[in-house]
């Protein structure tokens, strides 16, 4: 298919909007939740409370993209003049069904990989650090490794080496992400990181 691109534009993407159905969005909500209950200290996901922590956001985006495989007609471009038209396409609940089977399917080959690599003194800095910025600095908050040095828990404060690869490791789980040189506090820092996640 190609894009959709709204008439008489060369590049302006006309997408359709995808509504849940309520009993989608019940499912949705309950995977949710059931996710982040599981993902306290001690909890069955909290060896991998990185991925965990995105998985649902995860799973909405894999019903739209199961919702678009089953309406490819759903991703042609308007044939309309003027303003793009929405169509109205809803994600069924068994589609989030299926989304949330593959959400679930993904977090526990994630377990089944850790093993036990909570009880590894690296994974568990990896989480209580991802834990501190969420706490501490904040979702949506910029920060940088000199400042990670400076303010987080003594036990966590290490070599570069060390906290570039927990930094690529936040990175990959999607907990922060590269903002390059950026001012914080009147400050400029070559390198720096937002938080992800919604700001409390």
């Amino acid at each position: 298919m190609r894009l959709p691109i709204r008439d008489g534009a060369r590049n302006e993407l006309a997408p359709p909007v995808l509504n849940l159905s309520p009993d989608a969005w019940t499912l949705f909500r309950q995977f949710g939740q059931s996710v982040e209950d599981e993902n306290a200290p001690g909890k069955a996901w909290r060896p991998v409370s990185s991925a965990a922590g995105k998985i649902a956001e995860n799973v909405a985006r894999i019903a739209g993209i199961l919702t678009l495989f089953e309406q490819p007609d759903a991703a042609r471009p308007s044939r309309t003049s003027g303003p793009a038209q929405s169509l109205d396409i809803t994600v069924t609940a068994e589609t989030m069904a299926a989304a949330c089977a593959i959400g679930q399917f993904y977090l526990t080959e994630a377990l089944r990989l850790t093993g036990n690599a909570i009880l590894d003194p690296e994974t568990r800095a990896q989480n209580e650090l991802a834990d501190w910025l969420v706490k501490k600095v904040k979702p949506g908050n910029l920060t940088a490794p000199s400042l990670i040095q400076k303010l987080t828990h003594s036990h966590l404060r290490t070599d570069a080496a060390t906290l570039r690869r927990r930094l690529d490791a936040l990175v990959s789980f999607g907990q922060i992400e590269p903002t390059g040189k950026q001012q914080i506090d009147g400050k400029t820092y070559r390198e720096t990181y937002r938080v992800t996640g919604e700001a409390s």
